[in-house]
């Protein structure tokens, strides 16, 4: 009988048997016996990701049921329990001395009233008196009556040129925003989380978020995936009221940062260091920009340098609503929105 020509390899798994079969995922070589046990353990891998989506299933039913019981629910819980505690403490320690002040001053109109006694108990035994001493003990006796009645020594107050003792705690949602209104040749990638700059070799473009912002304090995360050498990419506001242009630098009612030079635009101006503004930002940085509408303020954070920076915005020039406002300049540049 002739022997097949065909060549076929070591299974993969024993390195003894020869292969039947090829998996079409991992490519991998196989006899029949380790076939039958690759299919099995990825039918073991495939019922542990269908677990995984159970579970991951079931705790969103499960925070929609209980929205109360949220980890960052027991945080302001904390907050407030933690802030009450102070509250009560402040109160007790007022009252405390309050009740000593109280008591020293009952016992000093008392010690005026003995005396006022001891005249009045003679004037009567000794029946010797005149006018002139009943208005004067009248007199004193008034004046005992409204001092344990106003207590004119005594105030409770508040003073509100201190900083509060409480911390003050608010909401950061983190917008979910999206790159949506484009001008110039710049392209929106990944269902509008990326931009990149697509002008050769330099051109202004630039790109406006879907939402707006009128109160609040929004905080957004982006990455710098690309980014040229000689350094250009703008990040801040525009107000919905102002026509899109692609050019920070002759935008009315545009401010934010540009990553050259040291460069903060207010209100379409340039104004070099404002506010310290130093550019230490490199390929890969993560910027957070912080949208403060109840402040009126805006700012920049570069995550890995640790430093922050703060613009205040004239309402006057920038309106409500406000939209994000991102600009790039060099080929090639690109910018990612993180959730």
């Amino acid at each position: 009988m002739a022997l097949s020509t065909t060549k076929r390899s070591l299974c993969k798994k024993c390195s003894k048997m020869l292969s039947i079969f090829i998996c079409p995922g991992c490519q991998s070589d196989l006899c029949t016996e380790h076939a039958n046990e690759h299919r099995e353990e990825l039918a073991r891998q495939l019922e542990k990701v269908v677990l995984d989506h159970d579970q991951l299933t079931q705790l969103i039913v499960d925070q929609k049921s209980k929205p109360h019981h949220h980890p960052l629910m027991k945080q302001i819980n904390e907050w407030e329990t933690q802030s009450t505690a102070k509250i009560h403490q402040v109160a007790e320690d007022a009252r405390a001395l309050l009740l000593d002040g109280l008591k020293k001053h009952t016992n000093n109109i008392s010690e005026a009233l003995k005396h006022i006694t001891q005249e009045l108990t003679k004037a009567r035994t000794d029946s010797n008196f005149i006018e002139a001493e009943l208005a004067e003990w009248t007199t004193k006796l008034n004046d005992c009556k409204k001092n344990l009645q106003e207590s004119s020594t005594i105030g409770v107050h508040q003073d509100d040129k201190t900083t509060s003792f409480i911390s003050k705690i608010f909401v950061s949602v983190t917008a979910n925003d999206v790159f949506n209104r484009l001008i110039g040749e710049i392209q929106i990638e990944e269902m509008g989380h990326v931009i990149v700059q697509r002008a050769s070799p330099y051109a202004h473009t630039a790109v406006l978020g879907k939402l707006e912002y009128t109160t609040g304090e929004h905080r957004f995360r982006f990455k710098v995936e690309q980014y040229h050498e000689n350094k250009w990419i703008f990040f801040g506001i525009l107000s919905k009221n102002v026509a899109l242009q692609a050019c920070p630098h002759t935008t009315s009612s545009s401010y934010g940062w540009v990553a050259r030079a040291n460069e903060v635009i207010l209100n379409g101006c340039c104004q070099q260091g404002y506010n310290g503004y130093k550019n230490e930002m490199e390929v890969n940085d993560t910027i957070s920009l912080c949208v403060n509408c109840a402040e009126q303020k805006i700012y920049l954070v570069n995550e890995r340098a640790q430093c922050k920076y703060e613009i205040p915005v004239d309402l006057s020039k920038c309106p409500f609503p406000w939209q994000l406002y991102l600009g790039l300049f060099y080929l090639g540049d690109r910018v990612r929105i993180l959730p």
